[in-house]
Order: C-alpha cells, then structure tokens, then sequence
C-alpha cells in the first residue's frame, strides 16, 4: 500500500467517526458526556495517524455457573421369548371335545352289550377326553416361537 493510500483511508477513518458522533448528538440531544472519558493527545498536524479512541472500562465479569446435569437414563435391551399361538380359534377346544364324544359314543354303542347304554356311556367319556387331547396336540404343533428384543429405560447409577 502506498502512502497516499494510508492517509485516504485515515482520513475516511476519521471523518465517518467525527460524522457518528455528530450524528449521535443530534439524536440524542445533548453533547456526548466527557467528565468519565479519558484525555486524549492529540496527534502532530503533519502526521498521517488519526488520534486514538479513548480507552473505556470494561465492567468485571461474572463468572458462569453451570449447573451439573442429572446423569442420563440407560437404555437396557434383552431378548424376550415370546409364543404366538397361530391364531387357533377355539382355544378352550370345545370342537375336539365333542366330535370326541360322538365318534366314541357311536363306537361304544357298536361295541357294548345291553343295548349298548353303558358302552354309550363309557365311549362318550373316553372318545371326549381322546378328542381333547388330539386337538390339544394339533394346537401345539402350530404354535410358533420368535425371540423380540425388548428395550427399556433405567435411571443411572442402578
């Protein structure tokens, strides 16, 4: 940069702050204070240099507390059994039951002597708890059993 150039811009420097402050007071109404400013020299009319800012105070700073954060919560996770009856619509396996009891009441009927009462009787008996059982069976086989993971959260420190 060349010395012509230097003395441009501090003298564009200084008449924009001298524009401010008059600008300032024609805002605010009143001369800027003085009695807390600090004197300045003034610089050498030959020299190139604006003349320096007064200096301010800085006001003490407080110092920032930050609060300790509560510590963050755990996220636990574990894998869960869980066993999906494959949608069986009669759980209390009422249907086996019965069928039971005719198909072994009909063959206890076949079977018995006497007119066939006590055979009804005892085939209905044995042919329900057989049918019972049989759908039981066909009903456990259809179960299916998948592992989900389950995840929860815990406080910290426990």
């Amino acid at each position: 940069m060349n010395r012509s150039m230097l003395g441009g811009l501090l003298l564009g420097i200084a008449v924009a702050t001298t524009g401010a402050v008059v600008a300032g007071f024609a805002l605010d109404g009143a001369p800027p204070a003085q009695e807390d400013a600090p004197e300045v020299a003034a610089a050498p009319s030959n020299s190139l240099v604006a003349p320096a800012a007064p200096v301010s105070e800085v006001a003490p700073a407080e110092p920032i507390v930050v609060a300790e954060a509560a510590p963050a919560p755990k996220v636990v996770c574990r894998d869960v059994e869980v066993v999906d009856d494959g949608n069986v619509k009669d759980d209390k396996k009422i249907a086996g039951t019965a069928i039971g009891a005719v198909v072994g009441g009909v063959v206890g009927n076949a079977m018995g002597k006497d007119d066939g009462k006590i055979g009804t009787v005892v085939g209905a008996a044995a042919g329900a708890v057989a049918g019972r059982v049989a759908q039981d069976q066909y009903q456990d086989g259809k179960k299916v059993t998948r592992y989900e993971t389950v995840c929860e959260e815990v406080p910290a420190g426990e």
